[in-house]
């Protein structure tokens, strides 16, 4: 099983569901699934810890000014230890696009964050040397309106940038994040463009008191957190590591099976292709989160990650990533 133990008890509930169909009905479970990274991570023993509690991602910050930051020796040595699963995000601050280029290979670095006052054009050149490498920007906001957001976004569509999500964090003069000072949630709630812009991450003042509330305001695809889980600046506090994590997730879970009759029974894989009703969701909910999809028939369960799902009501689905786990009840 690739995924850990945070997964293991999530598995009980469908693959219960399952056990019980006790036909070769074709069904589908899906989960709202709220992604969660741990960001600042400045040592190998602490990436060891925090990893044992599967968060989908962990950052390593590259900001030389940072007190949580990295040289690029000890980011190479945190970022092999990080198992698979859990992806390795570079957070870069102003640094030019052959450096980037230069820490991604170095240090295998899985995703892409641009932190600081990057222009649409710094950010085209970042992914006109990295195509294959999935890039989050990073807005930092203080004032009433996220109108500038909005200009930065259709010029980075008209550089045809695929932006994989917008982490949304405070502005405070002269920091590039880590702060602990929280955003307006309802400018992000009022203001931010579900249905245009990239999957939203919030990030910003979050912490295992507030976490849930935040994701209850602002509806985000995921959840950043560097300061909030921390006992001092830069070390990590494994217990607010795992409540926090465990705080995000609870706020967003939720199981529904569909049963089908109209697929392909010769391989699981063709459950989903495109054009899959999700009829049992909303909507407005299909903005804000991903979906980890099970599909079961006879013997076989098998789990996808949907991607990208169509604004229409019931919502369709468009893309899923290849099936990464399956089990047997032979």
């Amino acid at each position: 099983m690739p995924c850990g133990p945070y997964l293991q008890k999530d598995f009980q509930r469908p693959l219960k569901r399952f056990l019980q169909i006790g036909d070769n009905r074709p069904c589908i479970f899906w989960q709202c699934y709220m992604w969660v990274k741990i960001c600042g991570i400045t040592d190998e023993e602490t990436v060891q810890s925090v990893c044992s509690f599967y968060p989908d991602a962990i950052g390593l910050n590259f900001h030389s000014p940072s007190r949580r930051s990295v040289s690029k020796n000890r980011a190479r040595r945190i970022a092999d230890l990080v198992p698979c699963g859990i992806s390795r995000v570079g957070v870069f601050v102003n640094h030019a696009a052959s450096e980037i280029e230069d820490l991604v290979h170095h240090c295998r670095l899985d995703q892409i964050q641009l932190h600081g006052d990057e222009s649409p054009e710094d950010v085209a050149e970042v992914w006109q040397r990295l195509p294959a490498i999935p890039l989050i920007r990073a807005w930092r906001i203080g004032g009433e309106s996220l109108a500038d957001l909005h200009q930065h976004l259709i010029q980075c569509r008209r550089h045809a940038v695929p932006l994989v999500a917008c982490l949304i964090d405070s502005y405070v003069p002269g920091e590039y994040g880590g702060t602990g000072h929280p955003v307006s949630w309802d400018l992000v709630s009022q203001g931010y463009r579900h249905d245009i812009w990239p999957p939203l991450i919030l990030a910003g003042g979050l912490n295992t008191g507030n976490v849930r509330e935040a994701i209850r305001t602002t509806r985000p695809w995921g959840v950043d957190v560097a300061s909030g889980v921390e006992s001092a600046a830069g070390i990590k506090d494994l217990e607010l590591v795992r409540n926090f994590i465990a705080h995000a997730r609870q706020s967003s879970s939720d199981w529904t099976v569909e049963p089908r009759r109209e697929l392909d029974r010769s391989t699981i894989p063709l459950f989903f292709r495109q054009g899959i009703v999700l009829s049992g969701l909303a909507e407005s909910e299909t903005g804000f989160v991903r979906f980890l999809a099970w599909a079961a028939q006879g013997n076989k369960i098998t789990c996808f990650q949907v991607l990208s799902v169509s604004r229409c009501s019931p919502p369709v689905v468009k893309t899923v990533a290849s099936p990464w786990w399956w089990w047997s009840r032979r």
